[in-house]
């Protein structure tokens, strides 16, 4: 009998292989393949809202079968990408080439190049479109300068913004949806080609066309994974990082929405490519890195091509499927292990996020033109009546492939406790009981050693479910799931028995929430502002020491003594010291024990526990010793 995973586990940095792709929301991969492991023992796994498809690649080295799916087609060209076969020179050797060709191209030389051999524009910043710094960087990449804009630079950037462009790019309006807000449409504009200035499209238009010129279609697509890369830096959307940071050369697309600043960086795109070729997080150390990581190459197959047959010679079976008819791909309780993260209510826009790739590799072939119709989501017209609906039908089709000993573990996340309620409901009525749920806190990313702030950027719920045939949630009141959230919150605060975070609170207050077997689909108040109109009632807000500008919830009227040995500061601070007297830790080892021990609304605040630990112990070649 299989172990259960009890406890949030700690997040290991994330390697080149999921560094390299753009994906909003990306999973923990090492925790996700411990859960893979535990899990499945000889049978098969299946992640049916893959995402970037990571799971299916921690599955695959887990050495499991694997059954991966998304509606989103960028999922199966990842899967296509990443177990490919993968020839360093002859990529390498390709993206020089593309860039010789369009480097040399006269007209890149008036864009980019018009300031003679000696540097090239790497970037130009704009504030309300008037340029305001040109970034500069020579031929060889080691000298960087920025200067104020010349006559030059301006007669450029207005003579480009005449540009005919002959080479094939995405022309499709902006679908209507709650994505593209009328204020963006406004500013931007209403099409995918007005995502970019008109220079940047041309040269992203050049570096597309040569790449579908590449007679090998492996070759082919992994340009193409390099060049999606390129697409989002290229845009619009990206914006200057402040001064103080001296990232004077580098931007992002920071938030996972289409978004309009008054500020803009445009990226020399010819650049960014080379860089997403070849770079840091390039395909390049994805792909190399890959080859390491896995244990032989994949035997992937499409089941959009191939139907799924449990006794071919295939470790990896992905598709683009609606979950909604997944029973129709996979045998009756053909499953012994589901781990998946779904949609969010409408928390993140994972198709219309993705249609900024999907409208140039549509170009390249129409199997990755999405269903934006399918898709489960709250946007528009489709609202939480809809959402549990659908999701209900997913979930029933979830439960008809799993076996009767199978587990589901759905990851979730939303401060909206409507959506909440209705994704609970929608577990029950696809007939499953949730088991457990365990609050994950996430690393931030790019955390890469010890003496970092170990700073959560991001927090989930991994919700453990079992299959019944009962009926578990019942129904109540406003007023008394309203009584159930006061008591619930002095709960865990008199459990810690210090002044709590709210975030700490409210994370409690879900995993609490969630397993009392009652439906709140029809609380929708925020229960932020709820508990607030309890303030000097039940509650008040105190600072903390340590973080002074964070407000702290404490219990009216009972007395709070910050050296009692119970208070959960005090507990943790023994917790470390004991652990830390019997051998040195790393921060991930000392995280692990304390996730252990002190789950859910018990879990210390990060800030406290490295504050614990500066004041008792010192960190020796990555690991921390008592002083």
């Amino acid at each position: 009998m299989k172990k259960d995973i009890n406890y949030a586990l700690v997040e290991d940095k994330r390697p080149p292989l999921y560094t390299c792709m753009k994906y909003w929301g990306k999973k923990p991969h090492n925790i996700w393949r411990e859960y893979i492991s535990n899990y499945t023992s000889n049978g098969l796994f299946l992640d049916p809202f893959c995402g970037s498809a990571m799971s299916a690649f921690e599955s695959f080295v887990a050495g499991k079968k694997t059954f991966a799916c998304d509606l989103n087609p960028l999922s199966s060209f990842v899967i296509e990408v990443v177990c490919s076969d993968f020839d360093e020179k002859v990529f390498t050797s390709q993206v020089e080439k593309i860039i010789a060709t369009i480097f040399d191209n006269q007209t890149y030389k008036k864009l980019y190049r018009y300031l003679g051999n000696d540097y090239i524009v790497h970037n130009v910043k704009y504030n309300e479109d008037i340029p305001y710094e040109i970034s500069l960087v020579d031929v060889d990449g080691k000298n960087k300068k920025c200067m104020l804009p010349s006559k030059a630079d301006m007669d450029v950037i207005e003579l480009s913004k005449e540009l005919i462009i002959n080479k094939k790019y995405p022309t499709e309006k902006f679908r209507e949806s709650d994505s593209f807000q009328n204020s963006f449409r406004e500013h931007i504009g209403n099409s995918f080609s007005d995502l970019y200035t008109r220079r940047n499209l041309w040269v992203l238009s050049e570096i597309f066309n040569l790449i579908l010129e590449v007679a090998d279609e492996t070759l082919k697509k992994q340009l193409l994974y390099a060049f999606i890369q390129t697409v989002h830096l290229s845009t619009k959307m990206c914006v200057p990082r402040s001064k103080s940071t001296n990232r004077d050369f580098s931007t992002s697309w920071g938030r996972s929405a289409y978004i309009y600043s008054k500020k803009q960086m445009e990226m020399n795109p010819l650049l960014v490519f080379r860089g997403c070729c070849l770079e840091k997080q390039s395909v390049l150390k994805s792909l190399l890195f890959a080859k390491k990581y896995f244990p032989k190459k994949p035997i992937i197959a499409d089941v959009n091509t191939t139907k799924y047959n449990p006794d071919n010679n295939v470790d990896i079976w992905y598709g683009v499927i609606d979950v909604q008819k997944l029973s129709s791909y996979l045998p009756e309780k053909s499953v012994e292990f589901i781990l998946t993260d779904p949609p969010y209510g409408g928390l993140i826009q994972y198709l219309d996020l993705s249609s900024i790739w999907l409208s140039w590799l549509g170009l390249y072939d129409n199997k990755y033109k999405p269903k934006y119709d399918l898709e489960i989501t709250v946007n528009g017209k489709k609202d939480c009546a809809y959402f549990e609906e659908s999701f209900t039908n997913a979930l029933r089709n979830i439960n008809k492939v799993l076996q009767d000993d199978g587990k589901l573990v759905l990851i979730f996340n939303n401060k909206d406790t409507q959506v909440w309620g209705t994704f609970l409901k929608a577990i029950e009525n696809a007939g499953f009981r949730i088991e457990k749920v365990i609050h994950q806190q996430n690393k931030r990313s790019g955390e890469s050693n010890v003496s970092d702030s170990y700073g959560m950027s991001a927090s989930d719920y991994y919700i453990r479910c079992i299959k019944t045939d009962k009926k578990y949630l019942q129904p109540i009141t406003k007023s008394e799931v309203e009584k159930i959230l006061i008591n619930l919150t002095k709960e865990i605060i008199e459990k810690r028995n210090e002044p709590t975070p709210f975030q700490i609170l409210f994370n409690g207050l879900l995993a609490e929430m969630s397993l009392l077997n009652v439906d709140i689909s029809n609380f929708n108040t925020n229960i932020e502002k709820f508990l607030l109109r309890y303030l000097d009632k039940e509650f008040i807000i105190t600072q903390s020491a340590i973080n002074k500008a964070g407000a702290y919830w404490w219990i009216k009227n009972k007395e709070y003594n910050k050296d009692s040995k119970d208070t959960l500061t005090n507990k943790v601070e023994k917790f470390i010291i004991d652990n830390l007297n019997k051998k040195a830790l790393t921060s991930d080892e000392l995280l692990k024990q304390l996730f252990k021990n002190f789950p859910n609304g018990l879990t210390p605040d990060i800030e406290v526990v490295f504050a614990i630990l500066e004041k008792n112990a010192t960190i020796k070649n990555n690991y921390w010793v008592v002083k």
